[in-house]
This record gives C-alpha cells, structure tokens and sequence, in this order.
C-alpha cells in the first residue's frame, strides 16, 4: 500500500502487537489453541471494523485485500515463532 490510511495503520500496529504478545505464550509441542486465540481475536475484533470501512467506501477492495494479507502474514509469523521451538 503506497498510502495507508491512519485507521488501517492502526490496526496494523494492534495485530502486529497481539501477535508478539502471542509469541509469550508458545512452548514446544502443540500450539494450535494459541493459534486459534489469535485468530479469534483478528475476527472478532478487527474484521467487523474493517468490513465496516469497506461497507462505506472508506477504503477500497484492493486496500482491504492488502490489508487481509497482512494480517495472515502475522499468523504465519506466529507459526514460524512456534516452528523455531
């Protein structure tokens, strides 16, 4: 995204920081449900919020399919953290 919009930013930051704080909750052998909790959080939280902005044309369908992106590169961090146990 060449400019972001502040709200995008945002949320971009509040993933960013939930998924290292997920980090602290790894441990070797099975971390499906810190996975799932991450994921959980992400749907409840940030999707409804960035449909809405969809919804009124506050952001386009390119920024918001960037924006998803994003946030499954931030699982697939999670799980590489958790591969490096």
């Amino acid at each position: 995204m060449e400019t972001i919009k502040p709200e995008l930013k945002t949320l971009m930051l509040m993933v960013s920081n939930w998924r290292r704080g997920y980090e602290t909750w790894l441990t070797p052998g099975d971390n499906d449900y810190v996975f799932e909790e991450f994921v959980s959080d992400i749907k409840m939280h940030i999707s409804p919020y960035v449909e809405r902005l969809l919804a009124i044309d506050y952001i386009t369908q390119a920024e918001g399919t960037e924006f998803f992106l994003y946030i499954m590169e931030q699982v697939d961090e999670l799980k590489r953290k958790a591969d490096e146990l």
